[in-house]
């Protein structure tokens, strides 16, 4: 999987506050709406408040997390994780009871039946220990969870725009468009790179800028794609404008 720059702690603290404040803006714009605040509201407090130093984790490997559980709670949900999907790793706490046995600390699995009656009746001292270890959890937008099971004010909700024609067929159509501009589109995940819940991108190298392509993020829906290459085209298509503007610039500063 293609590796980015890790971001500091100062800049993943505020990406956290740029998606609490986006969903408190959400918020703000559904108040004609309290239905809508009170479901995703129910929604959130489902899922487990992770520590800042867990939320510094996941938002470094998945940009954009918000609603956050491990495989299994999300199978109680009724949701599956995709096949294919890379778990976001953060620390796990983990404790283990300890009894003194002669002065010594050892696991509670291995007191005797009478040492368990002393440790009962509370003569015999206990400790707990704890460690961490790494664990998986997932983004809801890595699970089979359609649009529909997702509250409107989710911030990175998938969603399913409203297209005339079919848009499989607008899809192909746009991505030829993007051949003849010599630009191949891929799933972010075809070519290693995962952009979280960033629906797209238009990459150029900086070394050879004839190099370039669009990525689109495999967990899109079809309607989202559509809407993507048409934004990530323009790009490129304005961008080219602009470096085609540049070469004039400095051909004219060249004849002067």
């Amino acid at each position: 999987m293609a590796k980015f720059k890790s971001k500091s702690d100062a800049e993943i603290k505020k990406e956290i506050a740029m998606y609490t404040d986006k969903m408190m803006k959400n918020v703000s714009n559904y108040m004609k709406s309290p239905e809508k605040v009170r479901e995703v509201l129910d929604f959130m407090s489902t899922f487990y408040v992770y520590s800042f130093r867990n939320q510094q984790l996941i938002q470094s490997q998945f940009n954009g997390a918000v609603a956050v559980a491990g495989f299994n709670a999300f199978k109680e949900r009724g949701f599956h994780v995709k096949k294919g999907e890379t778990g976001i790793r953060i620390q796990a706490r983990t404790e283990r009871k300890y009894f003194d046995r002669d002065g010594k600390w050892h696991q509670l699995k291995e007191a005797t039946p009478k040492e368990k009656q002393g440790i009962k009746e509370g003569d015999i001292k206990t400790r707990v220990f704890y460690n961490y270890k790494m664990v998986s959890v997932f983004d809801i937008s890595q699970t089979n969870a359609k649009p529909e099971d997702i509250p409107d004010l989710l911030p990175n909700k998938h969603k399913n725009f409203q297209i005339d024609k079919a848009p499989e067929a607008l899809k192909d159509a746009l991505k030829q468009v993007a051949k003849t501009m010599e630009i191949p589109v891929y799933k972010a995940s075809e070519v290693g790179f995962e952009l979280g819940s960033v629906a797209g991108a238009f990459h150029q190298s900086l070394q050879d800028p004839t190099q370039k392509m669009i990525l689109l993020n495999q967990r899109n829906t079809q309607t989202e794609n559509v809407h993507v290459l048409i934004h990530e085209l323009a790009h490129a298509k304005m961008h080219a404008i602009e470096k085609l503007e540049e070469k004039r610039i400095r051909a004219r500063e060249r004849r002067l």
